[in-house]
């Protein structure tokens, strides 16, 4: 059976300690009805695929992919696979490469190791006519609000530029957003506004760019509230590195030092961090003010995690998926309807008469199909185990 991370009792212990992270490899799930999207089932009984008759357009979503090459990564192999053959049908294919893109520290200028685990990402829509938006996580600032971070940024996007691929870093210089970039059909229809912002900026604090507008974290907040009242009337996909909300260790679902660091706020990466707080408090305020749908699309966790909030006046749903490379534990939360600690990417077809359909793609462990995340699926190889109708 899936162990559970359970947390703690609410003991605080004062003064200074260590902090040690405690990771295990974990699996969970559960289901809970969606007001603002009609919801599909519970994952022990998938939504059956709709097929790829009436695909306008495919978006990826793939986080902290930047651990491994090429070879070594069967979620990337995979995921070009699937790629591939929308390119081959014509269907316009986004591929959404969701921060930390290259582990440790950065890109290193013209180092052939980072460069081998960047490339990796780039391989997915290279041959293709796919587009590749890589968004900025805290390692590809080298976790460092100096010169430094920026620099290593810096260097990425350059890097990206000289693959030969449509990639791209966005923002763009280093800033923080937001940008946005329309989703569109082959004939140019709009079918989603993707809101793309770097929280690893919000989160590090470093010092910005003076080219960068907005370049304080109140017009930061104005910005994406702006841009989603001048978005046109098609759901909305805010993007960024960071989650809003998790069942993983950085929302202090681990052991007990890690759990203790969170309750304190002393890790900076932490959703409790207060940071991290000003940002949720302030998208979450903005989200709820929204006339279109949100979703937000993140990954800093490493697991794929499908929940659903209610904030005040509307309501969001929360894709975390940040397995491409690396992954940990996590545990179902309020709103979870989905939640694994396993290797994998998501994906959101859009479809005829303006359906949308997610699909959470994983590699199952022996412990997942026993448990029935998997049901029916194949240990060792990666398979659909989660879709839901969300629109």
């Amino acid at each position: 059976m899936a162990r559970v991370l359970r947390s703690p009792k609410k003991r605080l212990l004062r003064g200074t300690m260590g902090l040690l992270l405690a990771v295990g490899w974990a699996v969970t799930t559960t289901c809970a009805t969606y007001q603002l999207y009609s919801d599909c089932v519970a994952p022990s009984s998938p939504c059956p695929d709709e097929g790829p008759n009436d695909q306008d357009a495919v978006l990826f979503l793939i986080g902290d992919a930047g651990a491994k090459g090429f070879d070594d990564n069967p979620v990337l192999q995979h995921l070009k696979a699937a790629v591939t053959e929308l390119d081959e049908r014509g269907v316009p294919t986004t591929v959404l490469f969701l921060g930390d893109n290259v582990y440790d520290e950065g890109l290193r200028k013209d180092d052939p190791e980072d460069l081998r685990l960047l490339g990796a990402q780039v391989e997915v829509v290279a041959g293709t006519s796919a587009k590749g938006i890589f968004l900025p996580g805290n390692h590809d600032r080298a976790n460092t609000a100096k010169e430094e971070g920026l620099e290593r940024l810096l260097n990425q996007e350059e890097a990206l530029g000289g693959f030969g691929a449509d990639v791209s870093l966005r923002p763009r210089s280093g800033c923080p957003g937001p940008e946005r970039e329309n989703l569109v059909d082959s004939s140019g229809r709009i079918l989603a506004t993707l809101v793309l912002l770097d929280t690893s900026w919000w989160m590090l604090e470093p010092p910005t760019d003076p080219g960068c507008s907005p370049s304080m974290k109140v017009d930061v907040v104005q910005a994406v509230e702006r841009v989603l009242s001048e978005a046109p009337n098609v759901p909305v996909i805010v993007a960024a590195h960071h989650p809003l909300k998790s069942g993983g260790p950085h929302g202090g679902n681990s052991g007990f030092f890690r759990w203790l660091g969170y309750k304190l706020g002393l890790l900076g990466g932490d959703l409790n961090a207060p940071a991290y707080r000003t940002l949720i408090d302030s998208l979450s305020a903005v989200f709820g003010r929204a006339s279109q749908p949100i979703i937000y699309a993140a990954g800093h966790e490493h697991s794929l995690q499908v929940m659903d909030e209610a904030v005040v006046g509307a309501s969001v749903l929360h894709l975390v998926s940040g397995s491409g490379s690396k992954v940990t534990a996590a545990k179902a939360v309020e709103g979870s309807r989905f939640v694994a600690g396993l290797p994998g990417y998501m994906r959101l077809d859009f479809r005829s008469g303006g359906r949308i359909q997610l699909g959470v793609v994983a590699e199952c462990s022996t412990e997942a199909v026993d448990t029935n995340l998997c049901p029916g699926g194949v240990p060792g190889r990666l398979q659909s185990v989660y879709r839901s109708r969300v629109r």
